[in-house]
């Protein structure tokens, strides 16, 4: 019989993810606006056109505080934005309507007939020293730095400007820089601020693009300089829309894995995140109908699929099951992926879950990626799945694979750091860098079919066995953490035989104990992620939990005998260096 990956690999279409993906691109996605609230209502339609259930988790977006760590703002809608020099000549630097990554979100609006203002160039605009001996009341402030909170800090509240902007891209050397991307536009938000305390904001900030910024920079050395803003958008009391999918589980519905991809941003947004939104869907979409169809057996556990912010669902989800969140046994994010690395400059990454959470989830995710390579590769050259253009593929030779993909041990990077709080094992696929992240190049034709599709299928494949597995995968799981665990200690022990080498004969005694820690740190967390496979036998016969258990075990026992064995090699290395150290060469 098929395994569930070629079974999905034949069903998955990244041509339905790109449909997707370019539908949603149409909305600003604001948090509580109308065009945020339109894409919740195409994914909703889109759940239940797709034969899942459906639900919407709502909570008030009116910055009172909340009860958990993260602050929930006001809703906020941008409708147009401009920025122009008024004197010594006029032109125009920015226009929401041709680059809606301008407006950084809960910027206030100006007056409906804009404000006309000196224009105060402050450095990077961070510190107080920025502003000495500048008068800047009443003025609009050009700042180097993009820190949205942090200009707005000095420059707004402590010293009554009006607004700033600012033409920093974040550069990346070698990858984006200003002389690359002089037209970008990068997308700030205020979102950093502390909401709980500040209320509502006084000022606006906007983005400009490096070669307007070149250009007012010229202007002002060489005298005063007018500028001119007008911006209309609405701070309010709102609410929040969590769009959720579910496929309901056989034997233990009431336990679930967690997809989850983050809806809001700005326009068009298509990497960030229409791309994780559309991977969901997709992955949604094959795994019901192959149900549906027969072709799989409904799962033990239910499957949820979960569209919100970014951040934001990641706490009011859980937050809404109350005791019930110990029923998610495991998430899943993707959040901004689909691209060839080549065109956005970075590649996909595994962000393993917190070490707080061992979880067998991280050896999964990793096998699973290194198995797309079978069905999304240049084999030849056609791809081995269906759903794949065949001119989306990079022409290689047969028997090579041109994807490569890179693991962090744990990235604060999107839902998959906020639902750890928690406590639930989160994982997650994320491309980085990203040379159109949060800018206006963010667009549907950056993205490939293939690419999507292999995330669609990592997802689907991932959030299928995990909520289908019994005790023999179980168990198989096991073994597997057990043998990448007993990798991870012989390469703890390589890197740091070549470190001794390396290091101060005098200091060998504490180098050399540091090592031991992290050797028998490795092996605790990942003895508690071979336990974690007893999470999918929790409600089996108390004599198989006995015997899966009593196998987790000998497992664990033989992990913490490597490290030990790999401990005893260095401190007889460590003597042994010390012997030669003392023999004249």
């Amino acid at each position: 019989m098929p395994s569930p990956g070629e079974i999905m690999a034949n069903t998955i279409d990244g041509r339905r993810c790109l449909a997707h993906v370019r539908e949603l691109s149409r909305y600003d996605r604001s948090l509580g606006s109308r065009g945020y609230h339109e894409a919740a209502e195409y994914v909703l339609a889109t759940l239940g056109r797709l034969g899942l259930e459906r639900d919407v988790v709502t909570w008030p977006m009116d910055n009172t505080p909340v009860p958990w760590n993260w602050d929930v703002p006001y809703a906020w809608e941008p409708h147009a934005g401009l920025f122009k020099v008024l004197s010594p000549e006029e032109k125009t630097l920015v226009n929401f309507f041709n680059t809606p990554t301008c407006i950084h979100p809960w910027s206030a609006a100006t007056p409906p007939e804009g404000v006309t203002a000196e224009i105060v160039y402050v450095g990077n605009g961070t510190s107080d020293e920025d502003y000495e001996g500048k008068d800047v009341r009443g003025k609009i402030i050009f700042a180097d730095r993009g820190a949205t909170w942090l200009v707005y800090l000095h420059a707004i509240e402590k010293r009554g400007a009006l607004g700033y902007i600012s033409d920093d891209i974040l550069a990346i050397p070698h990858v984006k820089t200003r002389e690359q991307y002089p037209d970008m536009v990068l997308w700030y938000t205020f979102f950093e601020r502390e909401f709980g305390s500040g209320g509502r904001l006084k000022g606006w900030g906007l983005s400009i693009s490096p070669r307007m910024g070149d250009y007012l920079r010229g202007l002002l050395a060489q005298g005063p300089v007018t500028g001119y803003c007008q911006i209309d958008a609405r701070t309010f009391d709102g609410v929040m829309e969590n769009v959720l999918g579910t496929i309901e589980g056989e034997e233990l519905p009431e336990e679930e894995f967690l997809c989850m991809a983050h809806l809001d941003h700005y326009r068009p947004g298509a990497m960030d995140n229409n791309s994780g939104c559309a991977v969901l869907l997709e992955a949604a979409d094959s795994i019901n109908r192959l149900i549906k169809a027969g072709t799989l057996p409904r799962p033990r556990r239910s499957i949820r699929f979960l569209f919100g912010p970014e951040g934001h669902m990641s706490n009011v989800y859980p937050h809404s099951l109350g005791e019930d969140v110990r029923n998610i046994i495991g998430s899943w994010t993707a959040d901004t992926v689909g691209a060839r690395p080549h065109v956005v400059g970075g590649p996909l990454i595994l962000t393993r879950a917190s070490a707080a959470t061992p979880t067998f989830l991280n050896d999964l995710g990793v096998h699973l990626l290194k198995e797309s390579c079978h069905w999304y590769t240049a084999l030849g050259s056609e791809p081995q799945a269906t759903g794949v253009s065949s001119d989306s593929l990079i022409q290689a030779q047969t028997g090579t694979s041109p994807f490569k993909f890179e693991v962090l041990p744990y990235g604060i990077h999107s839902d998959n750091s906020c639902i750890a709080g928690w406590g639930v094992p989160a994982v997650g696929i994320f491309q980085w860098p990203s040379i159109i992240w949060h800018t206006q190049y963010d667009t549907v034709d950056k993205l490939d079919p293939g690419e999507m599709a292999r995330c669609a299928w990592a997802t689907a494949v991932m959030s299928y066995q995990v909520a289908a597995a019994g005790p023999r995968q179980a168990l198989a799981w096991m073994y597997d953490v057990a043998s990448d665990a007993q990798h991870r200690l012989g390469a703890v022990a390589r890197r740091a035989r070549q470190e001794m080498l390396a290091a101060d004969a005098a200091a060998t005694d504490s180098f050399v104990e540091r090592l031991e820690d992290e050797l028998r740190y490795n092996a605790e967390r990942d003895s508690q992620a071979i336990a974690s496979c007893l999470t999918l036998v929790r409600h089996d016969a108390v004599a198989l939990q006995s015997t899966l258990r009593d196998q987790a075990e000998q497992l664990s026992e033989k992990l913490f005998a490597r490290a030990e064995a790999e401990a005893r090699a260095l401190r007889d290395m460590a003597g042994s260096l010390s012997t030669l150290d003392t023999h004249p060469s």
